[in-house]
């Protein structure tokens, strides 16, 4: 055996080592595979069939609760008792009674009625035929004849599957499978006034009984079976059998039986209301052909596969040593220093992981140079700015404490309160500690703004903030609010010659995330120019060509996303000469997607002297 396998060629052994793999796990899949299929078939149909079952029964109570509620509607109506009083009583109607009667008693009746799919009609048969019908609520007793139950009917019982026949066949077409809940209306002097039937659609209340193919389902009473005409030779058959399975107590019931000499399930649910069970039978056969069908097409398949294997191994041997080639030539380039190049036609087999390592690797040396170079960008960018930051923070609070205790000696209130809102937005603003802070540090940030741009103007500017208490400590980019604040005040507010409110609202968005709304009063924009900074805000222009408004707000936009992640952004929202809305969506549980801290010390880790 050995010589003989040594003696092979490289496709020739390589297609008996993918017959083997593939055929000995085939056929034990198989056999596991068609040994458990039936039984989870079986299972599926059971569960299936036992939730249709539970879907019907809760079908027909309810369609039983309707048609109760309804009768008891109609049976406390006092208008219709008392016309119905006087129409066994004999006594005649005016034609302005009749209209009257019919406009507000059977109009309203009428839509009671059109209101509940559930319900096919609602009718009241009186015996005399003197006075009209008043349709299509109120009928002479006449037509009730016409029904099968008419001779047979108790009050308060079920009447089942039986055809609308009240109108002629030439005038309309008769239903069938209809059921109907019959109540006599009494009186205690009069007797009986008339006949109340509210009725329903058995295909509509047990579609089982009429659509099943696979499946035969009856409603079983003591006195009847009810089925539709598809399933009628078997339940014909096997009805008394079926009959004689039946279980007792609530829930769905499924047993195991042998009728007619087929094996099948029967699942059954009592339904009390109606006095009886709602049966569905399934024939284990007919779900046996069917895995057996399944099994063929499975092997012929499986072998249809050894064929194409068998054909397709010697240029799946030509196509790996061809890659292999492939790779050896570019590896043979990026030694000469070409590390531009890429191996190509990369599978994903062990050639083509190779491949594609390699191709990772000459990306990685490509990215560090890169980094390479961007990083000693970066560090001389560093020493230019070390070089501009070099003022001492503490030196400048200092000193502008020193100014405000000299405008507070001076009686410039004005003066001491401004430079008391500069001192804390430039030490707000220069507190890096954290990349967060909470909406409460923003909003007296943003608050410290409007009081310094107030000094400017001959009108006062004001936030009015709508925030919920607990909203203000979630948080939020630092620096996030004061530039949206400043967007409203120079491009919304500049020309306003009178008082204007800035609105700030919160609200939460769904169970996650909640709205930060910033609204002026402004001049708002037009469409163009909305339609320009979305774009912008999305990233879909050049930022050179970004509007004048968008720069601060694109910077928050990223900020946000990068920060919280994509469900949460930035949006705006304007009406020319009427308003500008910014809106943030910020998350609830103010959890950042890499775990950032909340602002807290200033940057060297030491409070400066307050302001």
């Amino acid at each position: 055996m050995a010589n003989c396998l040594r003696g092979l060629k490289l496709t020739q052994r390589f297609t008996l080592v993918i017959l083997a793999v593939v055929s000995v796990p085939t056929v034990i899949l198989a056999l596991v595979l068609f040994g458990n299929m039936q039984d989870v078939i079986i299972e599926d149909k059971v569960k299936a069939v036992e939730t249709s079952l539970l879907e019907t029964h809760a079908n027909v109570e309810k369609a039983a609760e309707l048609c109760v509620l309804t009768g008891q509607f109609f049976l406390n109506s006092p208008n219709l008792t008392s016309f119905l009083v006087r129409a066994q009583s004999g006594d005649a109607f005016t034609t302005a009674e009749l209209v009257a009667f019919y406009r507000d008693d059977i109009g309203g009746l009428e839509r009671l009625v059109n209101a509940n799919p559930y319900l096919y009609r609602v009718r009241v048969y009186h015996p005399n035929e003197n006075v009209p019908e008043l349709m299509p609520i109120l009928y002479h007793e006449s037509r009730m004849r016409r029904l099968a139950w008419a001779d047979s009917w108790t009050s308060g019982a079920w009447q089942m599957d039986y055809t609308d026949a009240v109108f002629l066949a030439e005038a309309m077409k008769p239903t069938p499978h209809i059921m109907s809940l019959v109540t006599a209306i009494e009186d205690p002097a009069l007797g009986r006034l008339g006949v109340l039937e509210v009725a329903v659609r058995m295909d509509d209340v047990m579609p089982g009984l009429y659509t099943g193919t696979d499946t035969h389902s009856a409603l079983i009473t003591p006195d009847a079976l009810y089925c539709g005409p598809q399933a009628d030779a078997f339940w014909q058959e096997q009805g008394a059998a079926v009959a004689a399975l039946l279980p007792d107590g609530p829930g769905v019931h499924t047993i195991g039986a042998r009728l007619g000499g087929q094996e099948v399930l029967v699942s059954a649910i009592a339904v009390d209301v109606l006095g009886g069970h709602y049966v569905s039978v399934v024939s284990l056969g007919e779900l046996s052909g069917g895995i057996a069908t399944r099994r063929n097409l499975f092997l012929l398949g499986t072998a249809l596969i050894l064929v194409l294997v068998v054909v397709a191994v010697h240029l799946l041997v030509k196509a790996m040593l061809r890659r292999f080639y492939r790779i050896v030539n570019t590896v043979a380039q990026v030694r000469e220093g070409q590390l531009s190049v890429k191996v190509p036609d990369v599978g994903s087999d062990e050639i083509g992981a190779l491949g594609g390592q390699i191709n990772e690797m000459l990306d990685r040396i490509q990215d560090l140079m890169r980094e390479n170079v961007e990083r000693q960008l970066l560090a001389k960018n560093a020493e230019i700015k070390a070089m501009q930051s070099q003022i001492n923070a503490h030196f400048i609070y200092n000193v502008l404490e020193s100014i405000k205790m000299m405008a507070e000696v001076d009686g410039r209130y004005d003066i001491a309160d401004a430079i008391t809102s500069l001192g804390q937005m430039l030490r707000y603003s220069m507190r890096w500690g954290a990349p967060l802070a909470t909406l409460a540090q923003e909003l007296d940030n943003a608050r410290n703004y409007l009081a310094l741009i107030n000094l400017r103007y001959d009108h006062q500017i004001t936030l009015d903030c709508q925030v919920p208490p607990e909203l203000l400590a979630l948080p939020l980019p630092k620096m996030s609010l004061q530039p949206i604040v400043e967007n409203a005040v120079v491009h919304g507010l500049a020309d306003a010659d009178a008082d204007s409110v800035i609105t700030l609202r919160a609200e939460q968005d769904g169970a996650d995330a909640f709205l930060l709304e910033v609204r002026d009063a402004g001049r708002g924009m037009p469409g163009e120019a909305l339609d320009a900074l979305r774009q912008h805000l999305r990233g879909e222009v050049e930022p050179e060509a970004a509007p004048a408004p968008g720069i601060g707000l694109k910077n928050v936009a990223d900020r946000i996303t990068m920060t919280f992640g994509p469900g949460y952004y930035l949006d705006v929202d304007a009406r020319p000469g009427s308003y500008t809305t910014v809106t943030l969506r910020l998350p609830l549980d103010g959890l950042p997607l890499d775990g950032l801290p909340l602002d807290g010390l200033p940057l060297d880790g030491k409070e400066a002297t307050p302001l």
